[in-house]
């Protein structure tokens, strides 16, 4: 995902950004002097000037001044942009708003519908026929995955993981263009599952969607936020000298853990035992987490609990113990049937039977 992220470097000062992005409007305003008459040329330059100040904006957090940016160029005309055009804008789009949305678990500030439908529907057409066979095991999912966005996002992103797997040819023009086409294919794919479902679970969180059950709404909320996270680990990550430049985890693991704990609180005894699979692949991922943070771990921050055990891991023990699961091989053939990636490190066959004895 190194394509679309932000080459910035943490050392940028902003008295210098603030210089830059007046210089960028400047330029901007004396290149739309040169094409006084809105031809073609003229509109291209303003999308994709204002797109890079939108993701600009984005990435400090400026949400007021994303959002102005956002408006104007959904008002502007598209009609002079190609398909591969069309998909790129919109990449570049979903990448600055997913990335605001989920740094701060908030909606995004521009509809996931026909806007963006629109702009990559065609080439999404053209890649489908590129795309290499799904692998056995990536066309099904847990049965109690039963949100039809999450669930397909959920059978995507298996199939996006197995592509990673793989080996794809890029000898040739046409295999590294088939490359590329992939490549957009997974990125556009995944952001829009990304925007898509970060708006369903402020829905959840926030009631707007009917339902019987507090407790049923609240874990559906959190298998979204879960997906989000591993999504997010598995395949968007950056990193650059040792430190991933997207890691919204520090944001996402602590509300994830207050959302699970409401939900186990208030769970009927039916819905929990529906959801028992689902709470333990939460719990893993969230441990995952915690594992990473230890001392002497290559990721591990400020943040780390010094020795002892935190909330995900042992609340995953217990719940292994409640399913009667022992073995690393009974976790596997659970945390399977949702997403299981060793790109989660440090993947739960090196900590398992230490968490369990404890």
């Amino acid at each position: 995902m190194r394509r679309v992220t932000s080459g910035r470097s943490r050392g940028d000062s902003p008295v210098d950004e603030f210089k830059m992005r007046a210089k960028s409007l400047l330029l901007l305003q004396q290149e739309l002097r040169k094409h006084p008459e809105h031809s073609p040329k003229a509109l291209a330059t303003v999308q994709s000037h204002v797109r890079m100040l939108f993701k600009g904006e984005c990435m400090s957090q400026d949400v007021n001044a994303a959002k102005v940016h956002a408006q104007t160029f959904l008002k502007l005309d598209d009609q002079f942009m190609d398909e591969i055009e069309h998909a790129h804008h919109a990449l570049v789009v979903m990448y600055s708003v997913t990335e605001l949305a989920c740094k701060r678990l908030e909606r995004t500030i521009i509809p996931f519908g026909i806007y963006l439908i629109n702009a990559i529907s065609n080439f999404w057409t053209a890649t489908s026929c590129q795309l290499p066979q799904a692998s056995a095991g990536t066309e099904k999912v847990h049965a109690c995955l039963t949100n039809p966005w999450l669930r397909n996002a959920f059978l995507r992103t298996r199939y996006c993981l197995s592509i990673e797997e793989g080996s794809i040819p890029s000898t040739t023009p046409a295999e590294r263009l088939r490359g590329d086409m992939l490549f957009g294919w997974i990125a556009t794919w995944t952001f829009f599952d990304m925007g898509t479902l970060m708006n369903i679970y402020i829905d959840l969180i926030e009631e707007e969607v009917p339902t019987d059950s507090e407790g049923k709404q609240l874990v559906e909320a959190c298998l979204i936020l879960t997906f989000l996270h591993v999504l997010r680990k598995c395949i968007h990550e950056a990193p650059i000298n040792g430190v991933d430049l997207r890691d919204a985890s520090q944001v996402m693991i602590p509300r994830l853990q207050m959302d699970l704990q409401r939900a186990l609180r208030t769970l009927k005894p039916r819905e929990y035992l529906y959801y028992n699979d689902a709470i333990l692949w939460m719990l893993y991922i969230g441990a995952v987490h915690e594992r990473g943070l230890r001392p002497g771990n290559l990721v591990a921050r400020d943040e780390a609990a010094s020795g002892a055990q935190t909330w995900f891991t042992r609340t995953f023990a217990k719940q292994a113990y409640k399913m009667n699961i022992w073995t690393w091989a009974d976790a596997l053939a659970v945390l399977s049937q949702f997403i299981y990636s060793e790109h989660l490190c440090p993947p739960g066959h090196l900590w398992f039977d230490e968490v369990i004895c404890a």
